[in-house]
């Protein structure tokens, strides 16, 4: 083979070496999170240059001669448009962040295969090695950037600075991709509302703390002179309670929510009737009042609820039949749950 050939197949094949790596490395940086770092301005300029010289090397190999001048402008024009189709190819197929993404992607954190995406405030967060403050900060995620979340451990409660009143959180998020990187949920909003994020993952067994026991007991006072109920929990192992009320006869529609609490050990709250009345008039009838755990101001514990059948007269309480928790049709019970953990979110 003469030197001429030889040299002609060398261009050949680092042209294609050239319009190939920018796909490639991108889907590895990609999967790794790497794609989301700074300069990344920088990194895509880089890539369609290296496109653009693998089409001039491809060209110059397969003709067997260099570009002539009177063709310069043509050839130069078909360089940059195959290598800018391979580089737009790429990025099509592999963004910087994912469609679904309403921010764009923290920088090394992978959102691809992400079951929740969740975004940082105006603050940034911190993540560390366990769900706590006692273990050491590994990461610092920017402020209004989107991460991807595995799931949740248990773990020190922060206030949370997303909801109004700020309530308690929980629970640490897994950073997707990166195992070894809990982010407090209290810190981020989550991307399209609250999912349900089931129960905690597998992995914090040993370094997170364990779901508390149901609700032990709800209770209600008196009627005070202002026309409240004061009501009251007993859950040991609780950072926060929520309250919720509904007519035993047609629950439909009549759920209200009196309140929730972190003021332990009894998490108190007042029911205003005025204000949360479950009856369309009048408040006299039988009620189901209960009492469930929160992870956090917008999220329940699972099956942690405790209800009481109560009759009302005039709004004052008039009798009780107990604990009747396991009477109440399951769908209630859930709906019941899930109102007395509700709050609304205030950063989108």
């Amino acid at each position: 083979m003469s030197e001429e050939r030889k040299r002609n197949w060398f261009f050949i094949i680092l042209g294609i070496v050239l319009i190939i790596a920018p796909p490639v490395v991108r889907l590895v940086w990609f999967h790794d999170g790497q794609i989301y770092a700074g300069g990344i301005g920088n990194i895509n300029a880089f890539m369609a240059a290296t496109a653009v010289g693998g089409a001039a090397l491809l060209y110059r190999g397969a003709t067997r001669k260099p570009a002539q001048p009177q063709g310069a402008i043509t050839l130069l024009a078909s360089f940059v448009a195959v290598g800018t189709g391979a580089f737009a190819t790429a990025q099509y197929f592999f963004p910087e962040t994912p469609r679904g993404a309403a921010a764009a992607a923290c920088a090394n954190a992978p959102l691809e295969g992400a079951a929740f995406y969740a975004q940082t405030t105006e603050q940034g967060a911190n993540s560390r090695s366990g769900p706590g403050r006692q273990f050491k900060q590994n990461d610092h995620f920017p402020a209004s950037c989107t991460i991807g979340i595995d799931g949740y451990c248990l773990g020190e409660p922060q206030q949370d600075i997303t909801l109004e009143p700020h309530f308690p959180d929980i629970r640490w998020l897994i950073v997707h991709g990166l195992p070894d990187r809990y982010v407090p949920a209290a810190f981020v909003g989550f991307q399209g509302g609250e999912g349900p994020l089931g129960k905690p993952d597998a992995s914090c067994e040993g370094h997170g703390l364990p779901f508390a026991p149901p609700v032990a007991k709800v209770e209600l006072g008196d009627r005070d002179p202002g026309g409240s109920i004061p009501l009251t929990a007993a859950a040991p192992g609780a950072y926060l309670v929520g309250y919720a009320v509904a007519l035993k006869e047609h629950p439909e529609g009549s759920y209200v929510q009196p309140g929730q609490s972190d003021a332990r050990p009894n998490f108190a709250v007042s029911w205003d009737l005025g204000k949360k009345n479950p009856f369309p008039g009048e408040a006299t009838g039988d009620v189901w009042v209960a009492a469930a755990i929160c992870l956090a101001g917008n999220a329940s514990q699972v099956d942690s609820l405790r209800v009481a059948e109560v009759t009302l007269n005039d709004g004052a309480v008039a009798g009780s039949a107990g604990v009747v928790t396991e009477t109440v049709p399951e769908e209630v019970r859930h709906e019941l749950e899930q109102v007395a953990c509700a709050r609304s979110v205030i950063f989108n």
